[in-house]
C-alpha cells in the first residue's frame, strides 16, 4: 500500500447565479481581474473562482457541496471544473438550487440525468454513496442534501416546533421550494433531514 494521499478539492456555496445574473455593472479593480484570469485559462469556466492554482496540483476528485447555481446549472460548471483540472467530480445539491421553481424531487431527477450525460465527469449524489478508486485506495463519498432538523436549540420538541413556526413564517426555503405541488414546509425538510441522516 502506497503513502499517497488522496487530494480533494472541496467548494460549496459559489452562487454562480448572482454573477450570471447582475454580471459586473459596477466593474471594480478585483472583478475585472478575476474574469481577466479567467480568459487567460483555455476552459476555465466564465463564472465563479479563479482555479489556476487547482490546476496541475494533482487533485483526485472535486466535490461541490451545494449552492453552486440554480437549478441544474451547476452540473455544467462541474462539468466544465472537471475538465479543466482533470478530475472527476462530485456534485450534492445545495437549498439554493431548488430556488428556480421546480419541484423538489423532479429536481433531483434532473441533475442525476444532467449529471449522467456528462458520461462519468460529474457524479450527482442524493442519499446516496459513489466509490471512488485512486491507485490501490477506495474512497467512499456519501452525498445528500442535508436540510435542517430545526433542532438548533436542543432537541425539545417544544424547541423543534418553535424554530419551524418561526422558519415557516420567515425562510426562503419554505416560499421557493415545492414538493408534490405543496409548499416546502419546515415538517418536510426535518423529515427529509432525518431520513438523510439514517
Amino acid at each position: 500500500m502506497t503513502d499517497r494521499k488522496i487530494r480533494l478539492a472541496v467548494m460549496s456555496d459559489l452562487h454562480n447565479e448572482f454573477e450570471a445574473a447582475q454580471g459586473f455593472r459596477r466593474p471594480t479593480a478585483a472583478s475585472l481581474a478575476l474574469d481577466e484570469g479567467r480568459r487567460r485559462i483555455p476552459g476555465h469556466p466564465t463564472m465563479g473562482p479563479l482555479l489556476d492554482g487547482l490546476i496541475g496540483d494533482q487533485i483526485d476528485l472535486v466535490i461541490l457541496a451545494g449552492d453552486i447555481n440554480v437549478g441544474v446549472r451547476g452540473i455544467e460548471y462541474a462539468r466544465e471544473v472537471a475538465q479543466l483540472i482533470g478530475a472527476k467530480t462530485v456534485y450534492v445539491m445545495g437549498n439554493h438550487e431548488a430556488y428556480n421553481g421546480r419541484d423538489l424531487d423532479l429536481l433531483a431527477e434532473d441533475f442525476r440525468n444532467a449529471a449522467d450525460a456528462t458520461k462519468g465527469s460529474v457524479t450527482f449524489l442524493e442519499n446516496e454513496v459513489a466509490v471512488f478508486d485512486f491507485d490501490d485506495q477506495r474512497l467512499y463519498v456519501l452525498g445528500c442534501t442535508l436540510w435542517t432538523d430545526y433542532a438548533m436549540n436542543g432537541s425539545d420538541s417544544d424547541e423543534i416546533a418553535h424554530s419551524m413556526e418561526r422558519a415557516g413564517d420567515s425562510l426562503n426555503d419554505h416560499v421557493r421550494i415545492s414538493v408534490n405541488g405543496q409548499p416546502f414546509t419546515p415538517y418536510l425538510a426535518r423529515q427529509r433531514h432525518l431520513a438523510s441522516r439514517a
